[in-house]
């Protein structure tokens, strides 16, 4: 071919080096990947162990605890510190409380409103709406990724159309109206002060911030009504 014997070496050289290099890379992301899973697999294990041995010893330990911190505070800041794990637990078991029921609600809601429009596997996407309804932003991304999935794949783009209107629909009666409502009655606030919380909570703190809005603010507002009780009984 007029090709001299070194220039077929550079050649077979060059082409050894990309496929090395790869190589070595395809190497790296299976060992990353398998890496990731089992780590997964490992804290899952673990987790579930640790729910089962607390949820057996939840009694004793905290019997032992309640012993030992009143020993270690003393009577009265051990009163204190009662009352105000009391008073978190409150606030935010019925905010878990209220989203697990927003959770079923959305759920139930989209599989309905999918089963209507004719997209496949409503059920499914459904449940793992519900599921990614529990974490602010995800329900949302759950529903629409999960839709699009399904009627894409199939080619049905008038489907999906159809679906992305009716979800958007769903999704803001729930963020302004649903969710609002049973989380007031779940953490005892104003519908307000809940989308205010989770205004302020998002921006403070993204994610996370949101996660912990609610039930925060309902604490605020346990302790602000403690200190107005506080305060005409001093008047």
């Amino acid at each position: 071919l007029g090709f001299s014997k070194a220039e077929l070496e550079d050649a077979a050289t060059a082409v050894a080096g990309v496929f090395g290099s790869s190589g070595a890379s395809f190497g790296r992301t299976v060992s990353n990947g398998v890496g990731a899973v089992r780590d997964f697999v490992a804290n899952g294990v673990l987790a579930v162990i640790f729910c089962v041995y607390f949820l057996i010893d939840a009694h004793n330990l905290a019997t032992y605890w309640d012993r030992t911190l009143r020993s270690l505070m003393g009577t009265r800041a051990y009163g204190h510190l009662h009352a105000f794990a009391l008073d978190v637990r409150r606030a935010f078991s019925g905010y878990m409380r209220g989203q697990f029921i927003d959770a079923l609600l959305m759920g139930v809601a989209v599989t309905i409103a999918l089963e209507l429009v004719g997209v496949r596997y409503a059920v499914l996407i459904g449940l793992a709406t519900g599921i990614g309804n529990l974490i602010p932003y995800i329900g949302p991304i759950v529903a629409y990724a999960s839709t699009a999935l399904s009627c894409l794949v199939a080619g049905d783009v008038r489907t999906f159309a159809l679906a992305v209107v009716v979800l958007a629909v769903i999704q803001f009666v729930d963020g302004q109206i649903v969710n609002p409502k049973i989380l007031a009655d779940s953490v005892e606030v104003h519908p307000i002060l809940v989308i205010v919380a989770l205004i302020v909570g998002g921006k403070v703190g993204g994610v996370v911030g949101m996660f912990v809005a609610v039930p925060c603010a309902a604490l605020a507002k346990i302790y602000f009504e403690k200190y107005v009780a506080w305060r005409d009984s001093r008047n």
